[in-house]
């Protein structure tokens, strides 16, 4: 299931599950586009356990990825970034 809402934190969200957090405008600014390394970061999650993601923008094209994979997520506006959360099916 996959939320991508701009209000409220999902009830499946723990931040002691987030086991990574990734800042995507730093990783575009050395060039590197942040859908591998989520990928990578996921592909190692356990059942349960969350990506969590900070950028400047709605990051469309992982949210559908994600979506389209089974797993869970969240796309919500919090301080003026986009916060993303991905987690695990399980």
């Amino acid at each position: 299931m996959s939320t991508t809402s701009e209000t409220g934190l999902p009830a499946w969200y723990d931040p002691a599950k987030v086991i990574m957090d990734l800042d995507v405008a730093a990783l575009m600014a050395t060039g590197e586009h942040p859908l591998e390394r989520v990928r990578e970061a996921v592909a190692r999650c356990a059942p349960g356990e969350i990506v969590a993601l900070n950028s400047g923008f709605r990051p469309e094209p992982l949210l559908e990825v994600f979506t389209k994979a089974g797993m869970q997520v969240w796309c919500g506006l919090e301080g003026g970034l986009y916060r993303t959360c991905i987690c695990k099916a399980g």
